[in-house]
């Protein structure tokens, strides 16, 4: 009840389920009749917290087939409810395009490195004539340069010389050179990367025309017909659905006020009409980070899987489950229907909360209480004030409190027996 108000519920046959209550009156004193209440006897007794949600079941891995070739589907190797293995055919494709594609794009690749080659032998050799005259450019200009010290070469005729020489530098640095051999540029290399990459798209795309399963598990939709385009399947639904029916799950949807009770770990029971009186066991296995829209309301959702434990033989991929997902439990402990609950004064958001006790004189009295378990119907209470036995309101109304004078239960018990005979 930590954080919540108190709920006032009209539920006369609840609390008759839950336990034995006394609608006390008819007792007079000084002529005026006593209040009638309804009260219970504390006893022991196991409560639980539990979350139920619906859901259709699913397979644990699914993979939807798709594919973006606009290419005629020629055969179908697989119908609805095949099994099928990892990269296993599911279709063929018409690949007479895909298959002219790649040879344009491998022709295209390899002309482009017998040029390039060719290219390189041509100027390996041109690269090779430099070479040898650039050193005798070298060892003329340090004679030149001797010859001007000397006095015997004019500055005009040294710087001849010289320019000559920075020529064939510059043309020797225009080839690419790797341990004195000359190899492809870096504009070259790149144009291959185009086209090597060309071609792997190419090669790529004739590989998807067989159309393979990405994993084991059973065929449960086909959606594409023979001689239509594997793009252009109905409704732009997916090729083949691939689920692995061998372990099951379910996608639950779970409030955000609810969220944070609810972990990794926790066991659930699932039920389903295919199971009749039977459950199978689950487990909650994963929760969303982070929480969508609820159509139609401000409420958040987190998505959380819940995984089938056991093979029940029944259950099947498609139908609709129930799962309860176990919060919490005590047993051997004292419990009140939730309308017994009052919020202590002076308590804010439900911090503190009392019950009234009848005592064995017909007055009520406010006893604190400390809440534990809590469902929908119930809440555990604790305190050293209470016994098995004591007398409990169970239905709290506004005109109560402590104080007051009822009718004294022992007397209630007497009338019931009494008007029952």
């Amino acid at each position: 009840m930590k954080g919540k108000k108190k709920k006032w519920l009209i539920a006369g046959g609840l609390a008759v389920a839950l336990c034995l209550i006394f609608l006390v009156g008819g007792q007079l004193r000084g002529g005026a009749a006593l209040p009638s209440i309804a009260t219970m006897k504390l006893a022991k007794g196991d409560i639980e917290k539990s979350i139920t949600l619906k859901a259709p079941l699913e397979g644990m891995d699914k993979a939807e087939v798709v594919s973006s070739l606009h290419c005629e589907v020629v055969e179908l190797k697989v119908e609805e409810g095949d099994p099928v293995a990892k990269d296993q055919l599911l279709a063929v494709l018409d690949d007479k395009d895909l298959l002219l594609a790649v040879e344009k794009a491998r022709d295209q690749l390899e002309l482009t490195r017998f040029q390039y080659q060719e290219g390189l032998k041509e100027s390996q050799r041109q690269y090779a004539k430099i070479k040898e005259g650039l050193a005798a450019a070298r060892k003329q200009y340090e004679r030149s340069q001797a010859l001007y010290e000397a006095g015997s070469l004019s500055l005009q005729e040294l710087e001849a010389v010289e320019s000559n020489l920075k020529d064939l530098e510059n043309q020797a640095a225009a080839y690419s050179v790797s341990k004195d051999s000359v190899v492809l540029s870096p504009s070259q290399n790149k144009q291959l990367s185009i086209f090597e990459k060309a071609l792997e798209e190419a090669e790529d795309k004739l590989a998807q025309a067989q159309v393979k399963s990405p994993i084991d598990g059973i065929v449960t939709r086909v959606n594409v017909r023979l001689g239509r385009f594997a793009d252009e399947t109905e409704n732009k639904s997916p090729m083949f659905v691939i689920e692995d029916l061998s372990k099951l799950q379910m996608k639950v949807q779970i409030s955000e006020y609810d969220i944070g009770e609810v972990a990794v770990g926790q066991k659930a029971t699932i039920t389903a009409d295919i199971l009749g009186s039977k459950t199978v066991e689950g487990q909650v296995s994963r929760i969303s980070p982070t929480g969508e829209s609820k159509s139609g309301g401000m409420e958040r959702i987190i998505p959380t899987i819940i995984d089938i434990k056991e093979e029940s033989g029944q259950l099947i991929a498609g139908i609709n489950a129930k799962a309860v997902i176990h919060l919490a439990k005590s047993e051997n402990t004292f419990t009140v229907p939730l309308e017994a609950l009052v919020e202590a004064e002076g308590s804010e958001g439900g911090e503190a909360w009392q019950v009234y006790r009848v005592t064995a004189a017909g007055i009520l009295e406010l006893i604190d209480v400390t809440l534990g378990v809590e469902n929908d119907l119930q809440a555990e209470i604790f305190s050293d004030r209470l016994a098995e036995g004591d007398t409990i309101v169970t239905i709290v109304t506004p005109d109560l409190h402590e104080g007051m004078q009822v009718a004294a239960p022992e007397a209630a018990a007497t009338e019931a027996e009494a008007s029952h005979e």
